[in-house]
């Protein structure tokens, strides 16, 4: 290394991080005590974005699959207008728009042009409340479902996730359960039905919007749009979480196209709000989930066993999980499961040296900025902060817990949650053996 190079590590090394960050400002407000509107000042005037969440998901499922169908139905027409009708007036004003179903919320998100937001947003709550549930574009949906999980079923990736979430949280619990053609032949129509009118309420509905506010006033504007939402009425009910007990058993799934194997290896963890959410979150980012990671140096880098390893600290409303995740040859399964395992049993011994731990640091504060780099991003981050972290006080927790983490609170979260003899390792891909 030469002078200047030095000089210049030198330099970044006498830097100190600043975690005296905040949020950007945003403003928020209820509806009749149900809506919550959140609203960041924009970037650029001329463009608007906005997310319409549903705290619905699986969670209030009565028919496994029913969260999915009716959100992949909504787009195929509503009161009046067929699915190409719809997709015309989208083109039409320039809207870029997306419907997913998630295992808590369901959520449409969308963009456009601020001149054109009056027109978007009324046919958007019109799609919303108004959907024309047919048994011709039912079957139309079956069938894409269908031709969807027969090709999912032959990557690895896809299988080994599934079957790792249905032994963790168990298979037939909300978390756990897999998709099937089974559970897809049985809804009916008026399945769909029922799991709209009874979760895309206003009570469940939480708006995000990032853009330029309407002349009439956000609130009346927002108060007034929103109406038709509050015309359903909520049946729904208090839901409660039932937690099952996970099937612990390591295995195989032998897929005959695949020439490679895919690792899933893990334990149950629990929900964002759990008091040791933040230090294993930080413990996560430690062992594998950046690119200067330690599984990725020893496994990826060291060894040569695998292009790509990470691990994931995958924490739901209610529940939670970790796993490592790899994609190996089938002759090097076991040695890389023993590396993991390795990396894992070190964790667990030796305290963190405290430059690799403000190296971690220094890099989550960087991403903790990245998402807040302009209003679209800020209102993504503060959706979050609501929906997984139960409210927007949790940025500061989060960044405290962070900036004073100790090597002995990563030595505590290791031992109580790494020990590699109660993960599952679940495999798919090449070679018919366990």
């Amino acid at each position: 290394m030469n002078s200047h190079a030095k000089e210049i590590n030198q330099y970044l090394r006498s830097l100190k991080p600043d975690w005296n960050v905040n949020l950007p400002h945003f403003n928020q407000f209820t509806i009749d005590k149900e809506t919550q509107i959140f609203l960041v000042p924009p970037s650029n005037d001329a463009l608007v974005y906005c997310e319409l969440v549903f705290v619905n998901g699986r969670i209030s499922e009565k028919k496994k699959m029913a969260s999915r169908l009716t959100a992949n139905q909504l787009f195929e027409g509503c009161n009046g207008m067929e699915s190409k009708e719809l997709a015309d007036f989208f083109d039409f004003y320039g809207v870029n728009y997306s419907m997913q179903a998630d295992l808590d919320f369901s959520s449409l998100s969308f963009s456009c042009l601020h001149k054109h937001l009056a027109q978007v947003v009324e046919m958007m709550v019109r799609v919303l409340t108004e959907p024309s549930f047919s048994e011709e574009n039912l079957e139309k949906g079956k069938k894409a479902i269908r031709s969807q999980l027969k090709h999912q079923l032959t990557e690895p990736d896809f299988v080994s996730y599934r079957e790792f979430t249905a032994r963790v949280y168990g298979p037939q619990s909300m978390y756990g359960y897999n998709s099937s053609v089974e559970f897809l032949e049985a809804l009916t129509v008026e399945d769909l039905k029922t799991y709209h009118k009874e979760n895309y309420t206003a009570k469940n509905l939480k708006v995000f919007y990032s853009g330029k506010m309407m002349p009439q006033g956000s609130k009346d504007y927002w108060t007034t749009v929103l109406k038709p939402f509050f015309s359903i009425e909520d049946t729904r009910g208090q839901f409660r979480y039932q937690m099952e007990v996970g099937i612990h058993s390591d295995h195989h799934y032998y897929i005959p196209s695949s020439t490679q194997v895919s690792l899933k290896m893990g334990r149950r963890m629990f929900e964002r709000s759990h008091p040791d959410f933040y230090h294993s979150y930080l413990t996560n980012t430690i062992l594998g989930d950046y690119f200067g990671s330690r599984l990725m140096k020893s496994i990826r880098e060291d060894y040569g066993l695998t292009y790509d390893i990470h691990s994931t600290l995958d924490s739901q409303a209610w529940d939670g999980c970790f796993y490592i995740s790899a994609e190996i040859n089938a002759g090097s399964k076991i040695q890389t499961i023993e590396k993991i395992h390795s990396e894992l049993n070190k964790l667990r011994r030796e305290p963190i040296s405290s430059k690799e731990l403000n190296t971690v640091k220094n890099y989550l504060l960087g991403h903790i900025l990245r998402l807040m780099d302009g209003s679209i991003q800020t209102a993504i981050l503060i959706k979050i902060l609501v929906l997984e972290y139960k409210g927007v006080s949790a940025f500061r927790q989060l960044l405290s817990a962070i900036e004073t983490a100790t090597p002995e609170d990563i030595l505590r979260i290791s031992n109580q949650y790494l020990n590699p003899a109660e993960f599952f390792t679940i495999t798919a891909g090449a070679g018919k053996s366990a």
